[in-house]
């Protein structure tokens, strides 16, 4: 549908340039890795969203939207699977899908697109009973859009304090929305626009539950900004570059000056997908303490070991827990996720981090002998530990960037699929899981999202 003022494109700037390959994007001009990536995304971001609706906070805000009603247009994933309004089963299965921030992770917002970007997205296509591939060519939509604001205003906007999940994910909930509704670049500069005066997000609240409610208010915001500059609503068309724009508020910088963007699809060559259950800036001290666990028991079986870490200093200002109080904590505390990985805790289960492990008399032993220190020739995403003994020898030492792990190959799409089958099976049972998982392998083909979706509600 084109809407908002006409079909011509806005003139000029990085807005219209953003709006215009977000309004023609098409899922067959894609090539291979991108259509790849894409579906292995949603797979993996509705695994997260299964799992995460069981957490209480992700509780907390499905009660707080079923008691507002209205009308069933969408599912919300968790509780009863029950149907609320589209923006409002967006906001829920945002909030839901970083509850235990075990979501994707794209570096060039230094943050998380599908949580910010797919809620939305599975409620609209659900409401308006589109298919798979119209929601698979809105999902790179709205990335591409988040990944390249993202690094227009990185990472002076981060440094100011802003969660880009929230500020920038917004931008991308709106472009893809306004995909999937078919707007023309006009429609969808101002659905940008209108997200831009909704963007929201500190990182200060990191280890807190107001965290996963940054991609659930982007999800909701995207949405509504889409639906509305479908029905007429505008803003400014070149929200991105003009003064006091989205770039010079966010980033407090001018924005580029470009005359093209990057081919579409080109963003998701920076996703990266989670195995631990975790902030992903503890995921390399956790790889680090795996590869030298085994070396340790077998050449020091029985001696006390200090284990020294150390992190960017980005990285320990954003995982600053040592003793952490609760699950919320210790996915964002490096010592915890270096102890519990040392003593061969699932750090791959969601239920480990906050569960029995935060008072395990064994891990809480590791933590305390884990000494983490910030070192600026560190990687801000990656980590090095060293292993000394008790009379402060050091025996050995490794280092890890999980940034610089190759893409998935083979290998590691099945292990993703085992992640899917992990998250999914104890809410839907084994038998729905695989199902589920093999409607997603075809999901291009689906004729209707609401086919993917509906058989979810029990009963």
């Amino acid at each position: 549908m084109n809407a908002g003022g006409g079909t011509t494109a806005p003139a000029g700037g990085l807005t219209a340039l953003v709006a215009r390959r977000a309004s023609t994007l098409r899922w067959d001009d894609l090539g291979e890795t991108a259509r790849r990536t894409a579906r292995l995304a949603v797979l993996d971001c509705l695994g997260a969203t299964l799992a995460g609706s069981t957490e209480p906070l992700a509780g907390l805000v499905r009660d707080q939207a079923e008691g507002d009603g209205g009308a069933p247009q969408a599912t919300v994933l968790g509780g009863a699977f029950t149907r609320l309004p589209v923006a409002a089963a967006a906001w829920v299965n945002g909030v839901a899908a970083h509850a235990q921030d075990y979501d994707d992770v794209n570096l060039a917002l230094s943050g998380h697109p599908s949580a910010a970007i797919l809620p939305g997205l599975l409620a609209l296509a659900q409401w308006r009973r589109a298919g798979g591939t119209a929601l698979l060519q809105a999902y790179v939509a709205g990335c591409d859009a988040a990944c390249d604001i993202g690094g227009w205003v990185m990472p002076e906007s981060q440094a100011l304090g802003f969660h880009l999940t929230g500020t920038v994910g917004v931008l991308g909930a709106a472009a893809g929305a306004a995909r999937l509704l078919g707007l023309d670049p006009r429609a969808t500069a101002h659905a940008l626009g209108l997200a831009a005066s909704q963007s929201a997000g500190l990182r200060v609240e990191g280890g807190t539950m107001a965290k996963p409610l940054h991609p659930g208010q982007a999800a909701r915001a995207g949405v509504q900004s889409a639906l509305l500059a479908e029905r007429g609503f505008t803003a400014r068309d070149d929200i991105l570059e003009c003064r006091g724009g989205f770039i010079e508020a966010y980033g407090r910088k001018p924005p580029p000056d470009l005359r093209a963007l990057p081919p579409p699809g080109q963003a998701l060559a920076g996703h990266l997908f989670k195995f631990h259950a975790a902030c992903f800036f503890v995921h390399a001290a956790i790889e680090c303490a795996l590869a030298l666990r085994a070396q340790a028991a077998a050449r020091w079986p029985g001696q006390e070991t200090v284990l020294r870490l150390r992190v960017h200093p980005s990285t320990l200002a954003a995982c600053p827990y040592r003793a952490p109080a609760d699950g919320l904590q210790a996915r964002r505390s490096l010592p915890h996720a270096v102890a519990m990985a040392w003593c061969g805790r699932p750090t791959e289960d969601p239920a480990a981090f906050g569960g029995p492990d935060l008072d395990d008399p064994e891990v809480r032993a590791v933590r305390d002998r884990v000494v983490v220190q910030a070192d600026a020739d560190v990687a801000a995403t990656a980590a090095r530990l060293q292993v000394a003994l008790a009379d402060c020898r050091l025996e050995a030492t490794t280092a890890h960037d999980p940034a610089r792990v190759p893409p998935l190959d083979g290998a590691g799409e099945g292990r993703l699929r085992r992640k899917f089958e992990v998250l999914a099976g104890p809410l839907l049972g084994a038998g729905r899981a695989q199902r589920l998982l093999q409607q997603l392998d075809d999901l291009a083909r689906l004729p209707c999202v609401d086919d993917l979706l509906a058989p979810l509600r029990r009963g």
